[in-house]
């Protein structure tokens, strides 16, 4: 099969470029985008695609990064496409700055990419990894330690966020040459005449990936001669996996997480009972949805979490993730709560009640983003005595001590429980109720004119001004959050 047929295969069944697309082509001067940039070219018209190349000069390697630069405009203008080329001094920034000399110049490489693509429109940006670079990859995974998801290697196609100018769709990078092999590229120009350059950079074992190549693959093929094949199937395989598994941890994630403004919150038997499989992506899906440039979102992190989520033994539990992100157990619930926000809620507040009437009466609570609802019945009182919920309480409002009022919990708190004799902390009330450390604080207590608790929704309500065949005046609240 000829290489033009081969990408056009891959571009149809992944669907990596459409009809009508705008396709900038970043062109190192190397035999792989080269050949990338030709092939698209001779495709463009069945395509029906508009193209562009785009060079980036890291100023690396002086007159042979200068040279590259040439032989790129040149090949562009020979296919009568437009070329974007910007020139960079690596060496002089990195002096001024430091870093990694790969990191910084990949990130600075891809920031004019990006600019070139956002100046002619392009939802494209074709990329000229192939098979080898896919073997490559998938290798170095697997020796510094990777997962399913890590096995998947190079993705054929990602969303790099933003919007491409006058197209307003996120801009696609492509890579349709991941299943050619670097020979066939390399045939490929030979046959059309095209001269690529060499980057010397290649052939130098400073960089672990050219370790990778120069080194540990060539010794591994004496077991087996197809190992590129072998690692590239590897990947496709992984990356049919990691997607079918990504989806589903998608579902049980939107079916079963509470999320929140900076938390997120899901029950501890319900994680329990997800597939082990799909336990550890749940809890990145929820760092990723509370942050999305954590520090470390490495295995031994997520499986501690994971860990700390399931073990039977301690009902109560927390744990810094970094990134100003907390993890807590508090009995059956789990939650994932950025710092700055446990830092913002209110420790304490009080707030009185309105004068209640027969229609339903809201006020909100800010401290605890609640609100609670009052209403006085006058009639038929006693049908409202049967089938109240737990966030729901009813009293005698002629037998109450006003005014009344809803507040935080405060030290000493005791309250005298309905249906038994004497009173009992509202601390141990609250632990053996299992509410979670973190909701005590904001928990609304109503008291009495004497600040005495009388009910804490969810949990109890005091014997006080209990409603009886006598009571002409009922008066009922709920609490919601």
């Amino acid at each position: 099969m000829k290489l033009q047929d081969m990408v056009l295969q891959t571009i149809e069944e992944e669907r990596l470029i459409g009809c009508g697309d705008t396709v900038v082509t970043a062109v190192s001067g190397g035999p792989d985008s080269v050949a990338l940039l030709h092939v698209l070219w001779e495709l463009s018209a069945k395509l029906q695609i508009k193209l562009a190349a785009a060079h980036v000069n890291h100023g690396f390697r002086g007159a042979e990064s200068d040279a590259e630069e040439a032989y790129v405009r040149e090949l562009a203008e020979r296919l009568g496409l437009p070329c974007f080329a910007y020139k960079l001094n690596m060496p002089e920034e990195l002096a001024a700055a430091g870093g990694n000399p790969q990191e910084l110049a990949r990130e600075k490489r891809y920031a004019l990419l990006f600019q070139a693509a956002r100046e002619v429109g392009a939802a494209k940006l074709a990329l000229g990894h192939h098979a080898g670079d896919q073997a490559e990859t998938v290798l170095m995974r697997v020796l510094r330690g990777t997962g399913v998801s890590g096995l998947a290697g190079i993705p054929v196609k990602r969303s790099a966020g933003g919007a491409s100018a006058g197209s307003g769709e996120a801009l696609q990078l492509v890579r349709p040459l991941l299943r050619i092999s670097k020979n066939e590229l390399i045939a490929y120009c030979e046959e059309q005449g095209l001269a690529p350059r060499t980057d010397s950079s290649n052939a130098t074992r400073k960089y672990f990936r050219n370790q990778i190549r120069l080194d540990i693959i060539p010794y591994l093929k004496q077991w087996n001669p197809q190992l590129e094949e072998a690692l590239l199937h590897l990947a496709e395989t992984a990356r049919a996996d990691n997607a079918y598994l990504d989806a589903a941890a998608m579902r049980w994630f939107t079916e079963n997480v509470r999320q929140s403004d900076g938390c997120c919150t899901l029950n501890r038997l319900q994680f329990q009972g997800a597939d082990l499989a799909l336990q550890r992506r749940i809890i990145k899906l929820i760092l990723n949805y509370l942050f999305s440039d954590h520090p470390s979102l490495d295995f031994q992190l997520i499986e501690k979490v994971k860990q700390l989520a399931l073990q039977r033994d301690k009902s109560s539990v927390q744990l810094d993730l970094g990134g100003s992100v907390r993890f807590r157990r508090e009995y059956d619930q789990l939650v994932f709560q950025t710092v700055s926000l446990q830092a913002s809620i209110a420790k304490s507040f009080r707030h009185a009640i309105l004068e209640p009437s027969e229609t339903e009466t809201k006020q909100e609570i800010p401290e605890t983003g609640g609100y609670f609802v009052t209403q006085l019945l006058t009639a038929d009182v006693a049908t409202h005595l049967h089938g109240l919920l737990e966030n729901e309480a009813i009293f005698d409002w002629d037998q109450l001590l006003k005014p009344l009022a809803l507040r935080s919990r405060e030290p000493g708190d005791r309250m005298r429980i309905y249906g038994l004799n004497g009173s009992k902390k509202v601390k141990d009330m609250l632990i053996d109720a299992k509410v979670p450390p973190s909701r005590r604080d904001r928990l609304p207590i109503l008291v009495d004119a004497g600040n005495n608790p009388i009910w804490i929704p969810g949990v109890k309500r005091s014997d006080a001004a209990a409603v009886t065949g006598q009571t002409l005046r009922a008066w009922k609240i709920s609490y919601f959050y």
